[in-house]
């Protein structure tokens, strides 16, 4: 799954609510945007999608404009409401996470803890936790860089190298048709795999 930056999932979300306001039938006349990223090339992109309404997108808008203060206190409250009620979708008998007690910034205590708490092996972290963020890249040593308080405090997680596909002295292909005739028949796929699109693999390479 291609990584997608904060940014534009904050834009388009934005995009999303006011479209759904004009679904409902609402009268937008004037919009008020606080930045994320570059405020000419959102203004534009808000403005394209909305010609009616006169858009207005500035940085610290929620000190400068009552109407985007309120929808910051708004928007606030509904995610702690949603982390204090998040349920890891990737839990079951075997994998368990504990609650979101945290604010989820990088520099909250707190988080630091939930990060080095809840650090699995093979998963990494639940999906609440973006494998793009460069805090758990650096968990991960994915870039060559440490976290200052969690590398090396961690249990090494479990690399995959994948081998070369097998062949016999004639070049002919040994390797398996399936890996199913590895594994007992199964009922249900665990939700990690189901959320991480991660498929059985058929054939070997």
């Amino acid at each position: 799954r291609s990584p997608v930056s904060l940014n534009a999932i904050s834009q388009n979300a934005t995009i999303q609510l006011i479209q759904k306001a004009y679904d409902l039938g609402a009268n937008i006349t004037e919009i008020y945007v606080d930045a994320v990223g570059n405020c000419d090339f959102y203004q534009k992109k808000l403005s394209s999608c909305f010609p009616r309404a006169r858009v207005t997108v500035k940085p610290k808008a929620d000190h400068l404009f009552k109407v985007v203060s309120a929808a910051s206190i708004r928007a606030k409250c509904s995610r702690d409401r949603m982390v204090k009620n998040w349920r890891h979708r990737e839990q079951n008998k075997s994998v368990k996470f504990q609650p979101l007690n945290c604010s989820g910034y990088p520099g909250d205590s707190a988080t630091v803890k939930w990060l080095r708490d809840n650090f699995n092996t093979i998963f990494g972290y639940p999906c609440v936790a973006r494998f793009s963020w460069k805090t758990v890249r650096r968990i991960l040593n994915e870039d060559g860089e440490k976290h200052e308080e969690l590398s090396g405090k961690l249990p090494e997680p479990v690399r995959v190298e994948w081998e070369t596909k097998p062949t016999d002295a004639d070049g002919n292909d040994t390797s398996f048709g399936s890996m199913k005739t590895m594994f007992a028949p199964y009922s249900k796929r665990a939700p990690f795999f189901k959320s991480k699109r991660i498929e059985i693999v058929q054939n070997l390479l």
